[in-house]
């Protein structure tokens, strides 16, 4: 009886640990996803005042890149390049915008990125076809 009893006792212990040890274990991937989400809707809120007021435009770029900096998400900083070259774009300079994708692709390409690697590439091949360059694209 006493083994019954001792077996019964570690059950009850286990349900009372077994929540904070899920809790516990739980938040940094729900804290991942919160991060992406927050960082991707600063470079939305961005993206809108493009043609409106660049001036909003590239500070909403430079916080998400500093959010994407401190939390290490790789894809946020391949965004901040992209949206930093269509913002160059907007302001008439293609040339920026060609190294800002061009860093882009780095990063990309370094860290073994390929979905981001394939749209930073069809956004520099757009924008040499849109300024004659069908050679290069």
């Amino acid at each position: 009886m006493q083994l019954l009893h001792t077996f019964c006792f570690i059950n009850k212990a286990v349900k009372k640990i077994l929540l904070p040890f899920i809790l516990f274990f739980g938040q940094p991937l729900q804290s991942q996803v919160t991060d992406s989400a927050f960082i991707e809707t600063l470079y939305n809120q961005g993206r809108q005042y493009i043609h409106i007021n660049p001036d909003s435009a590239d500070w909403f770029f430079e916080k998400a890149r500093k959010e994407s900096e401190n939390r290490k998400y790789l894809p946020g900083l391949i965004m901040y390049h992209n949206y930093n070259a269509a913002l160059h774009i907007a302001l008439g300079q293609n040339d920026k915008a060609l190294q800002q994708y061009d860093r882009a692709i780095t990063i990309a390409q370094n860290n073994n990125l390929n979905a981001e690697v394939g749209v930073s590439y069809m956004k520099k091949g757009t924008l040499q076809q849109y300024m004659g360059e069908y050679a290069l694209a």
